[in-house]
């Protein structure tokens, strides 16, 4: 919701394309590939949407935290499972360890919005979240186009344009509040 991953970068994503330090609470994600799931149990291996899919995301505090409880969780599976477990390297994964259905992602979602009472939002509406809280959070178009793996930084703006009025007024008072004044006498 943060970072703006798609899907398939979430499903075929593996731990050794993340690195965590927890203590230092900083991190990233290597975007590397894309996977697509072609039958029932199959999956073929495809490359990111474009040359800028390729891309290393830095990760904030939660998300290191969070990943971190989750790497934790995924282990007790694999425990629990013992020699059931399919080691797929995958972040994740069915109980099992091997992998999920692409479409569980936003099936899952969908069934936690509905029992949550969030309004109706797709999984991929998720990218759009990170790419607005980084514009009201003072990231630039670049690097938001950058953090999504947009090929063309003309996408971002032109996606992202409805964002950008209220924060173009933010962005002319904060050029404003930086000039210099002489505090007047009063008279």
């Amino acid at each position: 919701m943060t970072r703006g991953l798609r899907r398939g970068e979430l499903w075929g994503l593996e731990w050794v394309n993340i690195e965590l330090d927890v203590k230092a609470e900083t991190g990233w994600v290597a975007v590397r590939e894309e996977e697509h799931e072609v039958g029932r149990d199959a999956a073929e291996r495809a490359s990111v949407k474009s040359e800028a899919g390729w891309r290393t995301v830095p990760l904030d505090r939660s998300n290191v935290l969070l990943l971190e409880l989750w790497r934790r969780r995924q282990g007790a599976e694999r425990e629990r499972a013992g020699d059931a477990w399919t080691e797929s390297g995958r972040v994740f994964t069915a109980e099992d360890g091997g992998p999920i259905r692409i479409d569980f992602i936003g099936d899952h979602f969908d069934v936690l919005v509905k029992r949550y009472g969030l309004p109706p939002v797709r999984f991929h509406d998720l990218r759009h979240c990170a790419a607005t809280y980084l514009l009201a959070g003072g990231a630039d178009l670049k690097m938001v186009a950058e953090t999504l793996g947009h090929s063309q930084y003309s996408f971002t703006a032109d996606t992202y344009a409805n964002v950008l009025p209220d924060l173009a007024v933010t962005a002319a008072e904060a050029a404003v509040a930086v000039i210099p004044r002489r505090r007047s006498t009063g008279a």
